[in-house]
């Protein structure tokens, strides 16, 4: 039993949170509700687990923009391309947030 264990462990620490997360619950898009229900336009974000420290390039989408949420500590610079807009999540407890920028469809996320 204990060999199970540490084996188990040595698969979890070779992967990152967002690779697991991936596995485990892949992201669902998000569904702009209170502005659907005032409007009747839908609107809706796609959503990503991203490492931070790794580069990412969203693919292309027809949703409305990104929403990011962001493990471990540091920014996420992400590339759109086509303007659309990307929101970064992370949790209060890690360290490394700041101001972005966003005009050129680079963003460097570090909202918390």
């Amino acid at each position: 039993m204990s060999g199970a264990i540490a084996s188990a462990r040595e698969l979890l620490a070779s992967r990152s949170a967002a690779d697991l997360l991936r596995d485990a619950a892949p992201p669902m898009p998000i569904i702009a509700g209170r502005h659907t229900q005032a409007t009747g336009i839908l609107r809706y974000f796609d959503a990503h687990y991203v490492d931070v420290g790794t580069p990412v390039e969203l693919p292309p989408s027809s949703a409305d923009g990104s929403v990011l949420f962001m493990f471990g500590d540091g920014d996420a610079v992400t590339t759109t391309g086509d303007g659309r807009p990307v929101v970064c999540a992370r949790s209060r407890h890690s360290r490394g947030a700041g101001s972005g920028s966003g005009r050129t469809g680079r963003h460097r996320c570090c909202a918390t």
